[in-house]
């Protein structure tokens, strides 16, 4: 695994955060090389997972980061497929936008950014 995705730099208060149960259903919608799913994983371990990205590359990363673990699916779609991911009901949703650190603030502003979905 000598490939590098984004690395989450909030996995502990993101973690912390969603409160994770082996009874929850948990969408990762920006899952790159896995991160969160592990730290999901290791405290939930019977969570239901749902890993979305666009980038095949990553999915197949995250795969094999990710194979110790059960109960989780992989989708390789973008934002704007989510719906053929969320047929069940789902608890909990991960979105790890990263923003360029360039980026002004005003720049920021949700109705320049578009729609998500």
């Amino acid at each position: 695994m000598n490939q590098s995705f984004h690395l989450p730099v909030m996995v502990k208060e993101v973690v912390g955060f969603i409160d994770p149960s082996n009874e929850q259903t948990i969408v990762d919608c920006t899952l790159g090389g896995g991160g969160y799913v592990e730290a999901i994983k290791e405290l939930a371990p019977d969570a239901k997972i749902l890993g979305v990205d666009q980038d095949l590359d990553a999915i197949e990363f995250a795969k094999k980061r990710l194979s110790r673990f059960g109960n989780i699916e992989y989708f390789n779609l973008n934002f704007s497929q989510l719906e053929q991911v969320t047929k069940i009901p789902v608890d909990r949703f991960i979105f790890d936008l990263l923003i360029k650190s360039t980026t002004q603030p005003e720049d920021l502003a949700l109705e320049k950014m578009g729609h998500l979905i």
